[in-house]
């Protein structure tokens, strides 16, 4: 029997495999974050953790809302490689358009006066920060790992002319990015 070129791999790696499961322990971790940003704001102006049932209702909304709209943005995608930046950038517009939506909201209602407007700004600076400081601990936890060998995915890089080697040596001198060159693929004429 021939040995085949094409080496052979540990099956898929805890990230891989449970990936659908860590997007929703994400989806819920944002959705927490909001209540407790909310939470926080409420106590830290009021002077009570104790929230009324109207500031209750606007935080169960606004962690709805923004479970139904940070998947739109594309929150939740692989961003193995990708910019911080850009990542943080989408979160931001997504969690702007949640805040403009229940401003709407409590318009379109006429319960905008019930709540406090320093207490809703409050809530939704909080909020942000909280939510873009998650997103730069977990990219920092993830290209941890990457370093140290974990969560890597392996890659053949079509095409050995001299873009071909400028990736394989740039990916090769990033180890955060965890993607783990394994061969050169060239086509040349016999």
């Amino acid at each position: 029997m021939r040995k085949s070129p094409i080496p052979k791999f540990r099956n898929k790696g805890l990230v891989k495999r449970h990936g659908d499961l860590l997007v929703a322990a994400l989806q819920l971790a944002d959705m927490l974050l909001v209540v407790v940003a909310g939470w926080i704001a409420y106590w830290a102006y009021f002077g009570t953790p104790s929230l009324p049932a109207n500031y209750e209702l606007a935080l169960l909304i606004g962690s709805l809302l923004a479970a139904g709209l940070l998947p739109r943005f594309g929150v939740y995608r692989v961003w193995r490689g990708g910019s911080v930046l850009d990542e943080l950038q989408r979160l931001t517009v997504a969690w702007l358009m949640v805040v403009t939506l229940l401003a709407i909201l409590a318009f379109i209602t006429k319960t905008g006066p019930s709540y406090s407007r320093l207490w809703g700004g409050g809530w939704a600076m909080l909020a942000w920060m909280l939510l873009l400081s998650s997103r730069v601990m977990l990219r920092t936890s993830l290209n941890w790992l990457r370093s140290r060998g974990r969560n890597i995915r392996r890659v053949l890089v079509v095409g050995a002319d001299g873009l071909g080697r400028r990736v394989v040596r740039r990916l090769e001198a990033e180890p955060w990015t965890g993607l783990q060159v394994v061969g050169l693929f060239c086509e040349q004429a016999l």
